[in-house]
């Protein structure tokens, strides 16, 4: 039987990932800059605000973690924990706004079956503002990816842990 050669990145993924991961308050990714809920909170511009189209049905949710996993030092991927809105609390309005609530979640407990993660990759950006009707409702925009391949970040600051996750 000849040798058979693996692509590097199955051989990486067959390896348990790097035990250091990162933790970030930020991430760029398609032209978007995401920000988790918790640090949005303290600032005008929202950017914590996540949509992820599967088939036919979109999810809309806040995003509360953003974690790095390294596998090598060529794979790395960046997930996005989000917490996202049962599909009963997405609807549209009279004049067809997507409309969404958070009251109810999409999952309970923090039971990871629940598959709160997504990859930033899969991210698509958008920004909730209160509903004119209340009760929680809150309208969905979407947003425009920018060409940031301008600009340099400095994500010194962002970090908040290197260990573990």
């Amino acid at each position: 039987m000849g040798d058979v050669s693996l692509p590097e990145e199955i051989v990486a993924l067959s390896n348990p990932p790097s035990p250091t991961t990162a933790r970030l308050n930020s991430y760029t990714s398609k032209g978007h800059f995401f920000r988790v809920k918790s640090v949005d909170n303290k600032r005008t511009r929202q950017n914590s605000g996540v949509s992820l189209q599967e088939d036919t049905l979109p999810y809309y949710g806040r995003l509360t973690e953003i974690i790095k996993i390294s596998y090598s030092t060529n794979i790395k991927y960046v997930l996005f924990r989000c917490d996202w809105a049962h599909p009963s609390g997405v609807k549209k309005d009279p004049f067809n706004f997507t409309l969404v609530n958070f009251r109810r979640l999409l999952y309970q407990n923090d039971r990871v079956r629940d598959e709160p993660f997504i990859l930033a990759s899969q991210a698509h950006q958008v920004w909730y503002t209160p509903d004119p009707s209340g009760d929680g409702w809150l309208n969905v925009g979407e947003v425009e990816s920018k060409d940031f391949s301008h600009l340099e970040f400095d994500m010194s600051d962002e970090m908040e842990s290197r260990d573990g996750v």
